[in-house]
């Protein structure tokens, strides 16, 4: 109000909205911190009404949707973070390593052992180890596989086609395969 000798005025009312201030950090980041390479991933953080939020990552890769949840698709391992802001400021960042697998392993080596036995009879095959994979044998003839690894042996009647895969959390290889013939018995 103004007042002079005359009176008073009218009063002149002003409405104040207090805004509610610079977003809090974000919550934790949700989501695998260990993916395969180009495999697209979801990250969430809880979501609060008021704010935006704004994804970055430090490695090779692209991001996907905004707001809360995004899906990240990286071919190297980097630092995810998010931050929320609003018009009083921006938050902390929140972060999250991601690291990348080696991906889906390598077609296994050449098989290495005889590929002409006689029946029923043990013989030894390998490829070359590759640490952090496990290795699948078959074999498309009559005969028994023995051992686990890099390295079986092979006890067959019928002749056939041994084969080998390298697997992994990011899949399987292509098969290795060797052809294997039984000699005629005694």
């Amino acid at each position: 109000t103004a007042s002079n000798s005359c009176g008073t005025s009218a009063a002149r009312t002003q409405a104040i909205t207090i805004l509610p201030g610079t977003p809090a950090q974000p919550s934790v980041i949700t989501g695998t911190t260990s993916i395969c390479p180009s495999v697209s991933t979801t990250y969430s953080v809880t979501n609060v009404s008021g704010v935006t939020y704004n994804w970055t990552y430090s490695g090779t890769g692209t991001i996907t949707g905004t707001g809360n949840s995004i899906s990240l698709s990286a071919t190297t391992s980097g630092t995810l973070s998010v931050t929320a802001s609003n018009s009083c400021g921006t938050s902390t960042a929140r972060t999250q390593a991601i690291t990348i697998l080696p991906g889906t392993p390598a077609q296994p080596s050449v098989i290495t052992g005889t590929t002409s036995i006689c029946p029923s009879v043990a013989t030894t095959y390998s490829v070359t180890n590759v640490s952090g994979v496990t290795y699948n044998w078959t074999y498309s003839g009559t005969g028994t596989i023995t051992g686990t690894g890099n390295s079986i042996s092979l006890s067959a009647t019928t002749s056939g086609t041994l084969s080998v895969t390298a697997s992994n959390s990011c899949g399987t290889s292509t098969a290795r395969t060797q052809a294997i013939t039984i000699l005629p018995g005694t």
